[in-house]
């Protein structure tokens, strides 16, 4: 029984080293790649360089440093622990990395739902705290107040004559958002009634 030459055993060997070259990086090798390529991804996303997303760089090392070969193999495809890379929000917005999903939050100045629209006015995130000792509002923290004015027409009879009457005032509300104002009860009439000098009656319009 012959056995090959000690060239050819080499080359052989020189060949199959070639071809399964990756197999010749120890795990912690394979392991900071695919650290390097997360991070690599992280640093590039719009969010990131547009001053967007609220998790620092450094927090970003951090929780790379936590995960271990197995969760960075599942993770890799997706980048799952960070939505914001995949999430557009508004350019008054922040976007907050949650479990599973990303939230994007107006900034200070702004209301709305971060995805869609931030108005500089409504309803905001930031709690709004004032005592009875003089102390002055976070700005921006109160909802941006309105004046609702009211005009309500109506075609009454009295007796034998049709009258035409007219309502008008006005009162205020504070901006839930860009479509709804929050006001008093008595702002929103439904019916209302006059006196009819002439005949000495009250008349009531719908």
């Amino acid at each position: 029984m012959k056995f090959p030459s000690l060239t050819l055993f080499l080359a052989c060997l020189t060949i199959f080293l070639l071809v399964n070259g990756y197999q010749s990086k120890t795990n912690s090798e394979i392991f900071q790649d695919k650290l390097e390529k997360l991070r690599a991804s992280y640093k590039n996303s719009p969010q990131m360089s547009a001053g967007r997303a609220i998790s620092s760089s450094l927090l970003m090392q951090q929780k790379l440093e936590e995960l271990n070969e197995a969760e960075i193999e599942e993770k890799l495809p997706n980048v799952a622990p960070f939505p914001c890379l995949n999430t557009k929000c508004h350019e008054n917005a922040l976007c907050k990395n949650l479990p599973f999903y990303a939230e994007c939050e107006c900034v200070y100045g702004f209301a709305g739902d971060g995805r869609n629209h931030c108005d500089e006015c409504g309803i905001t995130n930031f709690e709004n705290k004032a005592n009875d000792v003089g102390q002055r509002a976070i700005p921006y923290s109160w909802p941006a107040t309105a004046l609702i004015s009211y005009t309500y027409r109506a075609l009454v009879k009295v007796e034998s004559n049709r009258i035409l009457i007219n309502d008008a005032g006005i009162c205020g509300g504070v901006l839930l958002n860009r479509r709804h104002i929050l006001t008093s009860a008595n702002c929103l009439k439904r019916k209302f009634k006059f006196y009819d000098y002439a005949s000495d009656t009250v008349v009531k319009a719908m």
